[in-house]
C-alpha cells in the first residue's frame, strides 16, 4: 500500500502529463528504448588501477573544496515528469533510488566543517519537491552552512506562492524554475518571493545519445569534477552531470564518509588532468562541453 504522500505524488504526476504533452515544446521527443551500454573505458580502468593519485596533504585538506562551487545531493531518482520526458535519462531509469539521509548529513557536516560558502542543491536527475526530507535537509544546510547559496532547481510543478514562501523561511536562497509549457511558465512567473527567483521555458538536449556520439577530443579543458560535486543517489560521487550512466564513479558512501573519498586524491587526479584539456576519458571525448 501506498502512503497518503505517494498517492498524492503519483495522482499529482499523472494530472501534470496531458498539458506538458499537449504543449509545443515537447513536440518531436521520439519514445526511446534504453541502447546498449558503453563498453569499458580502459582508460578509466588503467587509470584506477595504477592509483595514480597521491593522498592529499595537510594542506590539501585545508584547501580541498577550492574549486568548488556547487555540491549537489542527487536526492533519487523520482521525477513527476519522467515518463513524458523522453530525452530525460529518468524516462529509462529502473527502480527508485533513495540517497539515504545518513549521506546527506555526512556531507552537510564535512561542507560545516570547511565552512563552505558556495552553493548547496538537491537535484540533478529527481524532482526535489518531490521528496518529504526535502525541508529538513534545506534547515540543516543553513545551519551547518549559514553562507551558503541554498539552491533549488524544480520543474515547479508543486511550486505556488505558499510553498515558495516557506521555501525561503526555511533557508533557501535562490531559485530556478524549468517550466514545460506556456501556461505553467505564465503561472510560475506570478510568484513573488525576496530572493533570486527566475522562471524559464526549459528544452531537454539530447545527452542520452552522449555515450555513442562521435569521438572529438576538442582539448578544451572541462572543470566539472571539483566545480560541481555531485553526490549521485547510488551513494557515490559522480564524474559529471552528463556522466547519467555513472560509468565513472568515486567512492561508495554507504561504506565510506565522504572526507575518506574527498582525501583518496582520485577526484582530484581527474580534475587536474581534465582542467589540462587531457580529455582522457571516453566520455570527455565526446562531450563539446567546457566548464
Amino acid at each position: 500500500m501506498y502512503s497518503s504522500f505517494e498517492r498524492a505524488i503519483r495522482r499529482s504526476a499523472r494530472d501534470s502529463i496531458e498539458e506538458v504533452m499537449n504543449d509545443s515544446c515537447t513536440i518531436g521527443n521520439k519514445a526511446r528504448t534504453p541502447k546498449k551500454r558503453l563498453s569499458i573505458d580502459r582508460e578509466w580502468e588503467a587509470f584506477k588501477k595504477r592509483g595514480a593519485y597521491p593522498e592529499l596533504d595537510e594542506k590539501d585538506e585545508k584547501d580541498i573544496l577550492i574549486h568548488t562551487t556547487r555540491i549537489t545531493l542527487e536526492l533519487s531518482n523520482l521525477c513527476n515528469y519522467a515518463q513524458i520526458h523522453k530525452k530525460c535519462p529518468l524516462n529509462i531509469a529502473g527502480e527508485p533510488e533513495i540517497l539515504p539521509k545518513e549521506i546527506v548529513f555526512d556531507v552537510l557536516n564535512f561542507l560545516e566543517k570547511h565552512n563552505f560558502s558556495g552553493q548547496i542543491a538537491f537535484h540533478n536527475y529527481c524532482e526535489p519537491l518531490m521528496d518529504p526530507r526535502l525541508f529538513k535537509f534545506v534547515e540543516y544546510a543553513r545551519n551547518a552552512c549559514p553562507y551558503a547559496d541554498i539552491y533549488i532547481c524544480t520543474n515547479g510543478y508543486y511550486l505556488n506562492q505558499v510553498l515558495a514562501d516557506e521555501l525561503v523561511a526555511a533557508g533557501v536562497s535562490s531559485i530556478l524554475v524549468s517550466a514545460y509549457s506556456r501556461s505553467e511558465f505564465e503561472r510560475l512567473s506570478k510568484i513573488k518571493i525576496d530572493i533570486p527567483f527566475r522562471v524559464w521555458r526549459a528544452q531537454l538536449d539530447d545527452r542520452l545519445d552522449l555515450y555513442e556520439a562521435k569521438v572529438n577530443d576538442i582539448g578544451k579543458p572541462c572543470f566539472a569534477p571539483l566545480n560541481e560535486i555531485i553526490i549521485a543517489r547510488e551513494g557515490c560521487i559522480s564524474l559529471c552531470c552528463l556522466d547519467w550512466r555513472r560509468v565513472y564513479r568515486f567512492g561508495n558512501l554507504h561504506e565510506q564518509k565522504f572526507e575518506q573519498v574527498m582525501s583518496s586524491g582520485q577526484l582530484q587526479a581527474v580534475y587536474e588532468r581534465l582542467s589540462k584539456g587531457d580529455r582522457f576519458l571516453d566520455l570527455c571525448k565526446r562531450c563539446g562541453w567546457s566548464r
